[in-house]
């Protein structure tokens, strides 16, 4: 299993990924590609943040 880059859900769509300092991150979906194409690793969605949205993804 993968899991994104960003907010550590799992990847279920491959190709949302990028290259970044020199190495291949990849993402859930385009939204948390595109934030951290703005943000880059400095906001990292922490883990009391991603048990959240884990929460509202498995209703």
């Amino acid at each position: 299993m993968k899991y994104c880059d960003y907010c550590s859900l799992e990847v279920k769509i491959a190709g949302f990924k990028m290259n970044y300092k020199g190495s291949i991150k990849i993402f859930c979906c385009e939204g948390c590609k595109a934030i951290y194409t703005l943000f880059g690793d400095t906001h990292i969605v922490k883990n009391e943040e991603h048990d959240f949205a884990a929460k509202l993804m498995n209703r």
